[in-house]
């Protein structure tokens, strides 16, 4: 019987899975997708320091950021409830995180300086200009300082919990072929389709950031007719023989997308909202939709290509699978030792959502 220590660290260790975060799907064979609309960032009004670990304040500008990446990624709005049970959630990872920190230290884990330069500037190359750059950090409440300052704990906690599962996890060639035999729906894969698409949210990312859900709600006839005249003015160019991936670099506010000519890539069948699934079964690949109404807003489709339903094989997703048992052995590792850390540490929390 072959062994393997399998180590996939950036996979496992980064330390959003130490925090809880999900990195494999459910799976192997599928992944999931979502459209992501760009906007201005929302403030909370955060204490500049939101908890205390073993005596070392827990700034809230980290908060702040997460917050927004999560918002900007949810197709819908959040209520009260949610927006509370999401910070309260961040401020817990972020506890976590400095945590984490602190043992790395106190362990004496190093790494060279380098190793945060390089991370910084793959950060900083995805700007054209400085002001560009200034610009999105003040829009997050932070700076180039706290910024590697942020590089250098997820570094640290990651080299932390490596040493941590480094060795302790073996997979065989024989777990890895028996989950594979055992799990066959889930390495079925339906048919894909590759399609473009231009979108037009219901709410315009710059209002969803400002408004209330309530107000919202209370607007919500108006905001989606100004969406659909919004919608008609692009479908007339796109029926009018403009270029779609140009069109849909210029108008979509998927931001997911937009900057690939609205491309998805090839989806399965069932992954996207039902609308979006049924204008797509009903076409032929060259074919444009009409107007496809979605719970988030309006798209009009482009097909490409269609791959039919088939099963994968065993050496196409061996090191998926790999990777997925390493990862469920991973976690109960990392898990137990912060959860050591949890009982040894002083746990401040001073701001409540």
């Amino acid at each position: 019987m072959k062994s393997k220590a399998y180590t996939p660290i950036t996979l496992i260790l980064s330390f959003w899975l130490v925090a809880g975060a999900v990195l494999v799907p459910t799976s192997p064979a599928q992944a999931d997708r979502t459209y992501t609309v760009s906007g201005p960032a929302k403030r909370l009004s955060l204490p500049n320091v939101v908890a205390k670990v073993n005596g070392v304040d827990v700034p809230s500008h980290h908060v702040n950021f997460e917050f927004n990446r999560v918002v900007r990624n949810s197709p819908a709005p959040l209520n009260s409830k949610q927006e509370k049970m999401l910070v309260a959630k961040i401020i817990d990872s972020e506890v976590t995180r400095e945590l984490v920190f602190q043992n790395a230290k106190e362990a004496g884990t190093s790494f060279e300086s380098k190793e945060i330069d390089d991370s910084f500037q793959v950060l900083r190359k995805q700007y054209p200009t400085e002001k560009a750059w200034k610009r999105v950090l003040e829009s997050r409440g932070i700076n180039e300082k706290i910024l590697k300052h942020s590089i250098e704990m997820d570094l640290m906690a990651r080299k932390f919990l490596e040493a941590k599962v480094q060795g302790k996890v073996k997979i065989t060639d024989a777990q890895v072929k028996s989950f594979f035999d055992q799990n066959q729906s889930r390495f079925k894969r339906p048919e894909s389709f590759r399609s473009q698409h231009i979108f037009v949210a219901y709410v315009p990312a710059e209002q969803r950031m400002k408004m209330k859900l309530e107000e919202l709600k209370a607007n919500a006839e108006s905001l989606r007719d100004a969406a659909r005249v919004r919608m008609e003015k692009i479908i007339k160019e796109v029926k009018g023989g403009g270029d779609f991936s140009e069109l849909a670099k210029k108008y979509s506010e998927d931001a997911g997308s937009a900057e690939k000519g609205g491309d998805l890539g090839f989806v399965y069948r069932g992954m996207l909202d039902k609308p979006y699934d049924a204008a797509v079964s009903k076409m032929k690949p060259g074919e444009i939709s009409d107007v496809v109404a979605s719970p988030y807003g309006f798209h009009v489709i482009k097909l490409n290509e269609i791959k039919p339903s088939e099963m994968a094989k065993f050496e196409d997703v061996k090191g998926s699978v790999q990777n997925h048992l390493f990862t469920e052995e991973a976690k109960k590792i990392v898990s137990s030792h912060i959860n050591v850390m949890r009982k040894k540490a002083k746990v401040e929390l001073l701001y409540k959502p």
